[in-house]
């Protein structure tokens, strides 16, 4: 699902910025993590909303 896609994506971009953070300076480091967070924004606006504008997992239909 999307819900799914999205976590994953987090889960890789923290891993990442996790195994390079000490050859990063303090600027470069901020700059990754805003860019991080702007992309888990976009992320966030794809995904389904309920009747209150809250995003919501969508489940699969059972087989």
């Amino acid at each position: 699902s999307n819900y799914q896609t999205v976590l994953a994506d987090i889960a890789k971009g923290h891993a990442l910025l996790k195994e390079r953070v000490s050859h990063l300076t303090q600027e470069e480091t901020a700059r990754q993590i805003r860019a991080a967070e702007a992309e888990l924004r976009r992320a966030g606006a794809r995904l389904p909303r309920d009747g209150l504008g809250i995003a919501v997992p969508v489940m699969a239909a059972p087989r």
